[in-house]
């Protein structure tokens, strides 16, 4: 059959080419050139060359002067070269190895031999691509040395081969390292990154035992015998200047945790923990970068595991007391506020600092029920205050992370204002920037629902993150608290005062008032009043303090409540462009293009030098009408790719192929990302890849599919056909000690011996001259028969003429033997071709082995994200009418567990978990690992939606069961599923679907999977109402109103108490809340929006109470309706703090 393999043959002589070319063109596509610059541009229009072979004498060019210039293009190194000559120069033949041939042939050309050595080159190529493919699987892409998961392995063969030696586990990052990428960008950090890893190559080879690799992102490892620990730590101390001279610009500082090994078995999870426990301690540390492990810091463990046994007892005998630290007014220097800050005082241990047992007790969960103690004990000194008579300002309290996944939050707070009979904004509650950036949708979702409720929300230790400017955009908060590092050495450092000033005008802009904290001295209270900060809190002012000291400051201080209401200023215009996109788009890696589609026709309005690069000389032809250079068959396709991306206002992907008169076919895959439109006119902007070597591949894989199927059904079965019986014994007493023989003396009957065998016969020996269906007129048969096609020929001819053999392997023989037989040349012959298709069938299975390894997460075996995703995507495309579920899962506690028992407990949370879902679902369903701790499971073919909902529950209930050795500590999970049934879903609209399904069950508890619905908005989290929720959660006078109707749908019981009515079904809002016969003259209805509230006050006409209203558009179970809530004001006194400010808010 003919090959896809392209056999390049650079000769100056055109009958000797000729030759060649009559030789190969059966089994390879050939290309010709006469000298060596003609046939180098010919290897770079065709850079999927298989072999090239070369003459070494020829004008112009050499080919000497053509293997020297190969050498300069790393793209061809991998190229085989099999070099032509016809002298026996020995000479010549160093020089032509020395410069990169790989194999000779002699002139005249001896068929069998060239093919047998050109076979053979090119299956050795093919081999080393197959070494890289596995390379990739155990490599960091990046740094090109061992990921995680090929270090560890490595790790455990070093230690259990060399017991003899004393080991060190390194572990190293770069401290702030996220901060360079901001400064420089990903590609200057990942170009550092690579810097790195080559430097640490180099030390390493004076260290025979000893593996490194990249842990993930900054953070290597190395484990290495030592002879001495100084030396060792001299080496660490010479690879630390190398981070101190690559930029001169920016301080990079490393942390370097060393780990001497006195125990081997431990699992590498912990010794990396212990390195990294050692590494932290230099954290910040400017004059000492390394730090050894020492069992002392064990003892800090220990310590931590004391607080943890006597945190429960501690807060139930009141050890814990809440301090307050006073904020101060700028401008008017009056009070304005406090931040109640928790101590812990320890009967036998005194005062323990909150840098102790605030991070232990973020680590284990506590901290939730030491946060709601806090809130408790402020409520009750703010209602101690309040019945005293006095006018207390407002006091922030804590929020931790954790507490934001408490389903319960808002209604816990609700409820301790409540009982406390305090107004939700003296409450005041504050959330840190990181917490915010490890979930922003909940994070957004949470803080969207306590505004609602009144509570006031400061961003604490602002500027401590990475992406504080990209976060603000995002979050609706009333105060920004500047983080304490900006304030430091501001008496030096302009730089300092210059952040500050910008960080206080942007938050003016945006209409934030601002407060600084950890004011030490008068200096700084002065430059942050001039450059308009309104509050400061800090030791300047007063450190934290008893609540009876506080009462004391209260009751002497001027106070000026810190407002929440400054108004806004809408800024997203100024932020809306992006100078660096027109950078980043001409220098990306793949090539892109800007499109507008209009009405079906396709112009590239821009693109980058990649995509020029792809498109070469045609880049004219691309431009202006790039669909004509789409292959006829391939052009709806991408039309269909075009639309799809338009009419969901996302994705569209296709693969085709690109055909142009001066090229061979170039299969390319094209995704789409829809931008925007103008009138008609669609923007989209789309990514191309190369393909054509992967198509090339996957042909092959067809090629030898049916061959690799029987292989397990081999029987090394030769069928030998020649009418001649003498033949056929001198043949079988030739193979017979190697292979079963079969005979047949005809086509016929071969024919017949092949049906009976189901073909599984691996090599025919055929006589070209017999009296009944003989050798030419069997391979017509077999060429009319795919089945037969794969197994090998071995032509019999009594003619040994070069004709004769040649038409022999047209006529699509894979080798030929001649009469009389030469014993040796005739097993030889058997052999080889029993071997090469052998070496075929292994070099397949290799590549489909290598293949299925990539799209496998090293660590849990299941698909990684990629392959999942394609996987998936696919499925859709061709699912038809069937119901498909996709189902997000996310481990809640995994950062729980990490932080308070190790990543070694880490690790064995997600490997328990991907076994547990290996063993529940079906094989034939798709289950993958999506992130960190999150994984996407896909489910075809699935008999209804109650079964599935069903199914997700027996998982919840199986992953509860699952618990972490003897920890106690147990698998939390969310699940969120979408269902596909029919229509043509991409993976992008099912997957928005699920998470926003997986938001809502984080908020509804442990081990809950919700079912995405019309309630659930994509991309727009927003509070579910449903009437249990309502009746359980809300004691406040809430009411739901039909848009259409003016019917009540709903009524809480606060409202039902209000209004006096017991039975609001069936009548009309102004009924039931007005007591009136016809619609209100003053209804709101057309004011108002569906992302903000609508709010107003008035006085009831018929109970003579002033109220404050808020109002806003909902979707209710598939209605179209208005929410309203009913805040009675009769209560407030007209001068108090909050009162002045809704008088303010509503004049």
């Amino acid at each position: 059959m003919p090959s896809t393999n392209t056999v390049l043959v650079i000769e100056d002589n055109i009958v000797n080419r000729k030759v060649l070319y009559k030789i190969l063109e059966d089994e390879y596509n050939v290309l010709e050139a006469k000298n060596g610059e003609e046939g180098l541009a010919m290897l770079q229009a065709n850079p999927q060359t298989a072999a090239v072979i070369l003459d070494l004498v020829m004008p112009i060019m050499d080919g000497f002067a053509f293997m020297s210039k190969i050498n300069e293009m790393p793209e061809f190194k991998d190229t085989p070269i099999i070099v032509s000559t016809g002298s026996n120069n020995q000479e010549d033949e160093k020089h032509a190895l020395s410069l990169g041939a790989w194999d000779f042939v002699f002139k005249p050309y001896i068929p069998e031999i060239l093919k047998f050595r050109l076979r053979h080159v090119i299956e050795r190529s093919q081999m080393a691509a197959f070494e890289r493919l596995k390379y990739l699987a155990e490599y960091d892409t990046l740094t090109d040395i061992y990921n995680k998961s090929k270090f560890s392995i490595a790790v455990r063969e070093l230690l259990e081969g060399n017991p003899e030696y004393p080991f060190a586990f390194i572990r190293f990052d770069i401290d702030r390292f996220q901060l360079f990428n901001a400064f420089y960008g990903d590609e200057a950090g990942d170009a550092f990154l690579k810097c790195l890893a080559g430097k640490l190559k180099g030390l390493m080879k004076a260290y025979p035992l000893g593996v490194y690799g990249r842990m993930e992102a900054d953070i290597f490892a190395v484990c290495v015998a030592y002879t001495s620990r100084d030396r060792l730590e001299q080496m660490i101390g010479q690879f630390v200047e190398f981070f101190g001279v690559y930029k001169s610009d920016f301080n990079i500082i490393p942390s370097f945790g060393i780990y001497y090994l006195d125990d081997y078995t431990i699992p590498v999870g912990i010794m990396l923990d212990r390195a990294t426990l050692a590494a932290r301690t230099c954290k910040g540390n400017y004059m000492n970068h390394i730090a050894v492990y020492q069992p002392a810091m064990s003892h800090e463990l220990e310590l931590q595991q004391e607080m943890v046994n006597e945190m429960l007892p501690a807060l139930e005998g009141g050890q814990f007391c809440v301090y307050f630290q006073p904020k101060y007014n700028l401008m008017t220097g009056g009070l304005s506020g406090a931040e109640a800050l928790v101590r812990w005082n320890h009967p036998q241990k005194g005062m323990i600092s909150p840098g102790d047992f605030i991070p232990v007790f973020e680590a284990n969960g506590f901290i939730a029920r030491l946060d709601y103690y806090v809130w408790e004990k402020t409520c009750g000194f703010l209602a101690k205050w309040l019945r005293e008579g006095s006018q207390p300002v407002p006091v922030s309290v804590n929020v931790s992370q954790v507490n934001f996944y408490n389903p319960n939050l808002v209604e816990n707070l609700c409820k301790l204002v409540d009982a406390y009979h305090i107004p939700a904004g003296l409450l005041q509650l504050e959330l840190t920037e990181s917490a915010y950036m490890e979930n922003p949708q909940i994070m957004q979702d949470v803080i969207h629902r306590l505004r609602g409720k009144g509570f006031p929300i400061h961003m604490d230790d602002f500027g401590s993150g990475y992406s504080s400017l990209n976060m603000l955009k995002n979050i609706e908060i009333d105060i920004l608290k500047i983080d304490l590092g900006f304030l430091r050495d501001t008496d030096h450092s302009g730089r300092a005062e210059n952040i500050i000033a910008s960080i206080v005008r942007m938050a003016k802009w945006l209409g934030i008032p601002t407060v600084a904290e950890g004011v030490e001295d008068g200096h700084q209270a002065e430059f942050l009043r001039s450059i308009g900060c309104e509050y400061a809190q800090g030791y300047h002012y007063g450190r934290p303090m008893p609540a009876v000291d506080y009462e004391v400051l209260m009751a002497k201080e001027d106070r000026r409540v810190l407002s929440v209401d400054a108004p806004v200023f809408e800024a997203d215009a100024l932020w809306a462009s992006n100078p660096q996109m027109e950078i980043l788009f001409f220098n990306a890696i793949l090539p892109s293009c800007i499109c507008e589609f209009d009405n079906g026709y396709i112009d590239i309005l821009r693109v980058n030098k990649a995509f020029d690069q792809l498109f070469e000389e045609d880049h004219a032809m691309s431009r202006r009408n790039p669909l004509k250079m789409v292959a006829l068959e391939h052009q709806a396709s991408v039309m269909a790719s075009f639309e799809t991306a338009i009419h969901t206002q996302d994705y569209g992907e296709c693969e085709f192929c690109l055909k142009t008169e001066d090229h061979p076919p170039r299969w390319v895959d094209l995704k789409l990302k829809y931008i925007s439109s103008l009138g008609n006119k669609q923007i989209l902007m789309g990514t191309l890849a190369d393909i054509t070597g992967q198509k090339k591949i996957e042909a092959e894989l067809k090629k030898y599919k049916k061959s690799l199927e029987r292989d397990g059904n081999q029987t090394n079965q030769v069928l030998i056909v020649d009418d001649e019986e003498s033949s056929r014994v001198i043949l079988r007493t030739l193979i017979d000690p190697y292979f079963t023989v079969c005979e047949a003396s005809n086509g016929k009957e071969a024919v017949k011996i092949l049906s009976e065998k189901q073909n599984n016969i691996d090599l025919i020996l055929l006589d070209i001259m017999m009296p009944q269906m003989d050798g030419l007129a069997f391979m017509e048969y077999r060429s009319a028969h795919d089945v037969l096609m794969d197994i090998p020929v071995i032509m019999i001819t009594a003619d040994d003429s070069v004709e004769q053999q040649i038409h022999t392997i047209a006529i699509g023989a894979n080798d030929c033997i001649t009469k009389p037989f030469i014993p040796e040349v005739a097993l030889r012959r058997v052999l080889n071709v029993m071997e090469a298709k052998q070496r075929i069938q292994e070099i397949v299975r290799v590549y489909e082995s290598t293949a299925i390894q990539a799209q496998l997460d090293p660590f849990t075996r299941l698909y990684n994200r990629q392959a999942i995703v394609e996987k998936i995507s696919q499925a859709l495309t061709e699912g038809g009418e069937s119901l498909h579920t996709l189902i997000m899962l996310e481990l809640e506690n995994f950062k729980a567990i990490n932080d308070g028992l190790g990543h070694h407990y880490g690790d064995q949370a997600i490997l328990k978990l991907s076994e547990a879902l290996k063993g529940f679902f079906r094989k034939v369903d798709f289950i993958g690992r999506y992130g960190g701790e999150e994984f996407c499971i896909f489910l075809e073919d699935m008999p209804s939606e109650d079964f599935v909902l069903k199914k997700c529950q027996d998982l919840c209930n199986t992953i509860d069961r699952i618990f972490l050795g003897e920890s106690g500590v147990h698998l939390v999970c969310s699940l969120g599923i979408a269902i596909s049934q029919g229509q043509r879903e991409s993976f992008e609209d099912l997957y928005g679907k699920a998470e926003a399904a997986l938001v809502h069950s984080k908020h509804q508890g442990e081990n809950i999977a919700t079912l995405y619905g019309e309630y659930l908005m994509v991309n727009a989290p927003e509070p579910i109402f449903n009437r249990e929720w309502l009746i359980d959660v809300l004691d406040n006078a809430i009411s739901i109103f039909s848009e259409e109707t003016d019917e009540v749908l709903y009524m809480s019981r606060g409202a039902m108490a209000l209004f006096d009515t017991v039975d609001y079904h069936g009548k009309k809002c102004y009924e039931v809340i007005q007591k009136r016969q016809s619609p209100c003259p003053f209804c709101i209805r057309d004011k108002l929006l569906e992302q903000d509230f609508y709010c107003w006050t008035c006085e009831h006409p018929i109970l003579k109470r002033p109220f404050f209203l808020k109002d806003k558009r909902i979707n209710y179970y598939g209605q179209k309706a208005h929410i309203q809530m009913v805040f009675d004001l009769t209560d407030v006194v007209s001068d108090s703090p909050i009162s002045r400010e809704v008088d303010a808010q509503y004049e």
